[in-house]
C-alpha cells in the first residue's frame, strides 16, 4: 500500500482516518487540543508533521480539525459525529 493511499486528501477521508481507522471520536476537547498543538509553531509534533507532510497538507488539517469542532460545537447533547452521521456518544 502506498503512502497516497493512506494519507487523506479530502475532509471526509480525514474524518474516515480519525473515527474509524483510529476510533477516535471527533469531540470538542479533543478538537481542542489538537488544534492547540497543530497551531504552536514550537510544539515538535507539529514541527515534525509540517516536514513530513508539508505545508499545505498542515494548513489542510488545520482546517479539517476547525470544521470537526465546529461540528462538534453544534451537535445536540449526548451526540458525536461520525462519518456516517450522528450517532449516540458510547463514552
Amino acid at each position: 500500500m502506498s503512502y497516497a493511499a493512506i494519507i487523506p486528501t479530502s475532509y471526509a477521508q480525514w474524518r474516515v482516518c480519525i473515527e474509524q481507522r483510529c476510533r477516535q471520536p471527533l469531540t470538542r476537547e479533543f478538537c481542542e487540543r489538537r488544534l492547540a498543538a497543530l497551531r504552536d509553531a514550537a510544539d515538535s509534533h507539529t514541527r515534525d508533521f509540517r516536514r513530513l507532510y508539508g505545508e499545505s497538507h498542515l494548513a489542510a488539517t488545520v482546517s479539517w480539525f476547525e470544521r470537526a469542532l465546529a461540528e462538534a460545537v453544534s451537535a445536540p447533547a449526548g451526540l458525536v459525529s461520525v462519518s456516517s452521521g450522528l450517532a449516540p456518544h458510547a463514552g
